[in-house]
This record gives C-alpha cells, structure tokens and sequence, in this order.
C-alpha cells in the first residue's frame, strides 16, 4: 500500500493499470463536510453578529470518561486551557477536591493551572491519559470546542469547561449501574461548587446512562439531578441527557398480567463471554406475583414470591443466579424484583433463550409490569412482549433534566434508527427535544487537532447543551439569569417542527439554536 500525491490525469492512468488493485482519493475538507450540524442547528448564525454569542459568559459542565485536556479544541486564543476544573474520580493519587465543609473527597483534582502546566509540558500524568477511544472528549469538543485544525469548532467555542471522570459507586444491593450511582451525585455538588467559585452559570451535559431503576425519575441519581437545579427553579443550573441508544437493542418489555395468569418474558443470552445479566421488573407494589427462572436447558429455580423474596444458586450449566424481591422500594414504594445472572466458573453464562415464569397471585392494579435488562457490551435481549417505547436510559427520565434524542446530522427529519424512545413509565413526555447525532465529527482524543466521526445520542446532547450555554451567557451578560423550566419551555417552543404535540422519537421538534436565543434578544 502506497500513499501519494496525483494530479487527475495520473490518477486516470492508475485507475487503467491492472496491476493496480484498489484505488483510494482522499476527499476534499471544509467546514460543511467536517461539522453540517452547525449549521444544521444553526449555531453559526448565532456565533456571526446582531447575536455574536459565543458562550463566554457560562460555564459548560461535562460528565463523562476519556478527556484529553492537550486537544487544542480546549484551549482559549491565547493558548491557555479553559477547563476550569476536571474531577478525576478514578485516579487516587491526589490531590482530592474538598467538599463543602472543607474536608478532602476521593480521586485527583486537576486545576487550570495544573493543566496549563500540562499543555506548557506536553506531557499529562499518568493518572489521566490521552485514550483515543476519549468518549469525553468528542463530546466536551462538541458542546464546547473552538475550531482548530480539522476540527469545525463546537456550538459554545469560548465556554469554559468544568469536568468530572464519574466512578461507578452503588448501594449495597444495587446493581452495577450509573442509574444508582453516589458518586455522580458528588460529581454534581462538585459542578456547583465550582460554578459558584466562578459566579458562572452551567449547563452539564450527561451522555452516560443505564437502565437500572424504575425509569419514573424516582431513583437516588435522579433526586440528585433535580436537587441541583432545585427542581428547575435555580437560575443558572441546567442538565441536559442523552436519550440513549436503545430503541433498536430489545432491552424493554413491558406485559400485562392478571390474577391466576401466566406470563413467561423470555431473553436470549448471547455466547460471549461477560461476567452478568441483570433483569429488573418493576410493578405496582399491591400486586402479588410469584417468580421462577428457567435456565435454557429446562433447569429452574427455586420459587420467589412475597413469602420467600430472596433466592440464590447454580444451574446444572454452572451460571449462578440470584434474585430478589423488594416490596415498598425505597425510591418510588412499588415492588423491583432484580434477576442477577452470572457466569460463575464457567467461561460464558449459559447459551441460549431464558426464561421469567410470571404467575399473577393477587393482581389488584392495571397489572403493568415493566422490565429492562441492563446495558452493557454484548448484552442480552429481549424475544417476548418487546417494547421500543420507554427506552430512555437513566437519569434522562429526572424531572428536571431535559434528555435529547438523535437526528441525522444534516437535521432532515429523520430520527435515527438507535436513538431511545419516550416516554418515562409514569407517563412524561420525553425526550424533549431531537439534535444531530448521526455521523458527528469532532475531537479526537490522543491528537492534538485531529478529529474522529462518532454516532450516538451521546453526540446529540451536547449540541443541545452548547445551545444552553450560548443562552446563559448571554443572558448573564444581561444580568437576567434563567432556570431550567424556562429554558425547557424555550427550547421546545423554538424548536424546528414545533407544533405543540410531543411524539416519543424526537420530543417537540429539532433544536433551532438562532430562535433559541431571538426569544430573549
């Protein structure tokens, strides 16, 4: 393989050689090809003058893995960082952030100054590494970037950045999962503070989420997230979510069951080789229902019901199960039943399609049960009673946090095939609101201006997020500071396509950034 430069009439002469095997020409470049959902969105508009906002004046606050605090998509004009702050809460060799009362928390705290040295160096410590998978960065680049090299410049190019690498840290009985994670919860308390030291407002962008919890906005995570902005009524204090990308992942089911009903909710469980399934069920806590899990050998386990809530042990194939049912939930006072597969000592947990024998005791309610399978890489799926709708991945189901679908990035209409579907299993209306998330170029971590194309809702969210910003600042300059439920309001009002109907594939339209902030010029 042979790279090169050629003028036209040369490449004809390669493209007619037959010992010429395949021939690549490199693709011309420019801003319409690098970012279409700028202008998409119309976010240049806004940046060009009568608007001329930038984001100066807010604050945009990411959590998320993988920053490369080198990539000049961060620096300011002069070459200096503008990430204020980056929380690694992985990284324990200090020094930690303190907490309100002064006392040290866990993990490195990495100040602009620390990172300035950095960038003067060349060189980051060893505890926060330059990971070209960086999920943080391309999506930090986007709500926040400034042009640079190939990159095209994000929706709020002169926000400065505060940053938190979030660590898995659950309740004992909890599942694994973002959905009841404490430590996003000090991520969050670590986000105001420093907001507060800067006499910035912020919009946080969240582009992680799981399906553990009941999906109604009630779980610990979410509490936190409506704690932050004081249920959307604190001025200058936004979050914005990601819908998520499974609406085409089989990971929702949803059946009905009635008294002396039989229900069987079956997965198939895929041959690679992760650690655990993990399938909750919620429904209504005046309903009894017995349980029993059939491995796909026929083999099953013992009966779990009211009187007997908890059971654990081993199939003939070696995977290990565990389930538990938990009447009154702490979060919401309905009942979860949690299913934990494991592969035990064997290399895989047992191929092939499981099975949920529901049988409805005493139902007294509807008899709704709802049931997702947590997400993780290669994860199983659903066969029986699927359901697209209620989709959304957790925290996006908070009240207060406006959560994000993806569109192609070109903004046509389309919703894309992945992109998680509303509502919340409480009946609210969300996503909010739909943005680009097809096919997004923006920073490539482990370079210094490169770029990287990546898909997801994830990409989606911070262009809503940038948007935000771009309005607090400008409404900061003006000494008139908005909360999260006006900006909600906002938004969606001035979305592309509003027509003052919701659906739950985009929300109430397409962000229109240019309108977003006519509203309040």
């Amino acid at each position: 393989m042979l790279a090169g430069v050629a003028t036209l009439e040369a490449i004809g002469v390669l493209e007619r050689d037959p010992e010429v095997v395949r021939l690549d020409v490199s693709r011309e470049t420019g801003v319409e090809d690098l970012q279409v959902s700028l202008p998409a969105t119309r976010g240049d508009v806004v940046h060009a003058p009568p608007l001329d906002e930038r984001g100066a004046n807010a604050l945009v606050g990411v959590i998320d893995g993988g920053f490369d605090v080198l990539h000049q998509a961060f620096l300011d004009a002069a070459g200096k960082t503008r990430i204020v702050a980056l929380w690694d809460q992985y990284d324990n060799t200090g020094p930690a952030p303190l907490d309100d009362d002064g006392n040290p928390l866990y993990g490195t705290l990495h100040t602009a100054a620390d990172i300035d040295g950095y960038i003067g160096n060349g060189v980051v410590p060893a505890g926060l590494p330059r990971d070209p998978r960086g999920h943080g960065t391309h999506v930090a680049s986007i709500a926040a970037g400034r042009a640079v090299g190939a990159f095209a410049g994000g929706v709020a190019p002169e926000a400065r950045i505060v940053a938190v690498v979030p660590k898995l840290d659950t309740p004992a009985g909890d599942p694994r999962s973002i959905g009841y994670s404490t430590a996003h919860v000090d991520a969050l308390a670590f986000i105001h503070r420093v907001a507060n030291q800067h006499h910035l407002p912020v919009a946080v962008n969240v582009s992680l989420g799981m399906n553990a919890g009941a999906h109604d906005g009630t779980s610990t995570l979410e509490a936190a997230f409506d704690n932050f902005s004081a249920g959307g009524r604190l001025p200058g204090r936004v979050l914005v979510k990601s819908a998520g990308n499974s609406a085409a992942n089989d990971t929702h089911a949803r059946f009905y069951i009635g008294s002396q009903q039989v229900v069987d909710l079956q997965w198939d469980s895929p041959s690679n080789g992760r650690r655990s399934d993990v399938v909750e069920l919620w429904f209504n806590s005046a309903d009894d229902l017995a349980f029993v899990l059939e491995a796909p050998d026929g083999s099953q386990s013992s009966a779990i019901d009211q009187a007997t809530p908890m059971g654990s042990g081993a199939f003939p194939s070696g995977s290990n199960y565990s389930i538990a049912l938990d009447r009154f939930h702490r979060d919401n006072g309905d009942t979860r039943l949690s299913v934990r597969i494991t592969r035990g000592s064997v290399p895989r947990i047992e191929v092939g399609v499981w099975k949920l024998i529901v049988r409805g005791t005493a139902v007294i309610s509807e008899g709704i049960v709802d049931a997702w399978i947590e997400r993780q890489r290669g994860s199983a799926h659903f066969v029986s009673h699927v359901e697209v709708e209620g989709t959304l991945s957790i925290p996006g189901t908070a009240n207060s946090v406006i959560a994000v679908a993806a569109l192609d990035r070109a903004m046509t209409g389309r919703v894309t095939y992945f992109s998680s579907r509303g509502g919340t299993r409480d009946g609210r209306r969300r996503p909010d609101v739909g943005a680009p998330g097809d096919a997004i170029e923006a920073a490539e971590a482990g370079t210094a201006s490169g770029v990287a194309v990546k898909n997801g809702t994830s990409m989606a969210a911070p262009h809503v997020t940038g948007a935000i910003a771009l309005l607090l600042s400008q409404q900061a300059a003006r000494g008139a500071p908005l909360n999260a439920n006006q900006i909600r309001a906002a938004l969606t009002q001035s979305s592309i396509g509003f027509n003052g109907r919701w659906n739950p594939d985009r929300g109430w339209g397409m962000l229109d950034i240019e309108t977003l902030l006519t509203l309040f010029a």
